[in-house]
């Protein structure tokens, strides 16, 4: 049988999967059984769609095949031991990755990925824009919440205000979190820079501001590193160098203060036991703690989702009626936690392989990995599929360069 040929990646499908997903706020903070109940019909629509391209178009390669049943199966073995039903979502996520990365074309869905997120940034700025002017009309509450740390979410997702009295004015795009839309950015640049290879500028500088729109923290750290691979990238081209360096030093003069005013917060008596700061370190000690009780086959997500408040409270040593720390945001540490060892080495060298295969040197790769890791030690997106199709992007092309094959795809 001959192999099916990939095709191009349609755009409306590649928005369906972002759009219909946890990372989005309007299907996750606001969990109404409506809108519950529409995101998840539209992933399994989503789902249905796309075996059934296969069924019709052709069939998997067998070694792509194979690295999809370990992983799957290393998950679901989990799932049956613990009795564990919320790893199923994970398992249906990871599905959908992997059928959209054996159907289209990896180039074609980082070019279309790309485009979208121009229109985000491009818009959720120009309203970050407007917010700064008139920030009194976002004042007004649309819709309100009752969350641990936070009270009222508002339009445009910019402007939040806290149960202490404080306010705060933030880029969300449609994302739950800043930390969230953050990764998508980031990721959105790297495609810009080393998969695409235009380097156009305005796409660049959208990027930039839009990650100074997030105030994110993680997001300020990962930008530089992204500077950093870019200017190593662009110094053996005369033609783009100065502009490189000129870039970075100008979003650098911004950032640096901004970003150092963060980070060092975060480490004075307030900084140190804010909700932000402690569920990041839990998230790796209490993970490690839990991974440490079952190496092999992890702990089951459920039960580290019911555990995760007590647990930290005696790791920390927390009284109750004291602050809670309750957000797992650790991407993979609670692979190793959930389901074990093997999904979690798995993961890790899926994704250095989509980072050989983006990056242009061993040095970039190491620097594109870290960024990776910093973004994944910031938000659990487990439940997503962004972190699969990166995944079994780099577990089928391992050691590929992306823009190589694109290139060889069309000769």
């Amino acid at each position: 049988m001959e192999k099916m040929k990939k095709r191009e990646c349609p755009l409306f499908l590649l928005l369906a999967i972002i759009f219909f997903s946890q990372n989005v706020k309007a299907f996750d903070q606001l969990t109404t059984v409506y809108w519950y109940r529409t995101r998840n019909y539209a992933q399994l629509l989503i789902l249905l769609i796309l075996v059934l391209y296969i069924v019709v178009k052709g069939y998997v390669n067998s070694r792509q095949l194979l690295i999809y049943l370990v992983f799957v199966s290393s998950i679901a073995f989990g799932v049956f031991v613990h009795n564990d039903f919320m790893g199923i979502f994970w398992i249906l996520d990871c599905t959908r990755a992997f059928l959209l990365v054996t159907i289209f074309e990896e180039y074609s869905i980082a070019e279309k990925f790309e485009k979208i997120m121009f229109v985000v940034c491009g818009v959720y700025s120009g309203l970050y824009l407007v917010a700064i002017c008139y920030l009194d009309i976002l004042k007004t509450p649309i819709y309100t919440f009752l969350e641990s740390t936070r009270l009222v979410w508002n339009h445009a997702s910019l402007y939040e205000q806290y149960k202490n009295g404080t306010d705060s004015l933030r880029s969300y795009a449609f994302f739950r979190e800043p930390g969230v839309y953050q990764m998508f950015i980031i990721l959105a640049i790297v495609i810009e820079l080393f998969v695409i290879e235009k380097f156009r500028w305005w796409h660049v500088g959208l990027y930039m501001f839009a990650i100074l729109a997030t105030r994110s923290t993680t997001g300020y750290m990962c930008l530089l590193l992204v500077m950093l691979m870019t200017a190593l990238h662009f110094m053996k081209k005369n033609r783009k160098t100065i502009l490189c360096i000129m870039g970075a030093s100008a979003v650098g003069g911004i950032l640096v203060p901004t970003m150092l005013g963060s980070i060092l917060a975060k480490f004075t008596a307030t900084g140190v036991q804010s909700h932000s700061w402690l569920s990041r370190l839990a998230s790796v000690v209490t993970n490690i703690y839990f991974w440490k009780q079952s190496p092999f086959i992890g702990m089951g997500l459920s039960y580290i989702n019911e555990n995760f408040e007590t647990v930290n409270r005696v790791v920390f040593g927390l009284q109750a009626g004291t602050l809670k720390i309750k957000d797992n945001t650790n991407t993979v540490l609670l692979f190793f936690a959930a389901y074990g060892t093997v999904v979690g080495i798995m993961f890790l060298i899926g994704t250095f392989g989509w980072c050989k295969a983006v990056a242009k040197s061993n040095l970039q790769t190491l620097i594109l990995f870290v960024t990776l890791v910093f973004l994944y030690a910031g938000e659990a997106v487990n439940g997503t599929c962004y972190p699969y199709i990166l995944f079994f992007m780099g577990m089928f092309y391992l050691g590929d360069n992306m823009h190589k094959k694109r290139v060889e795809a069309k000769e």
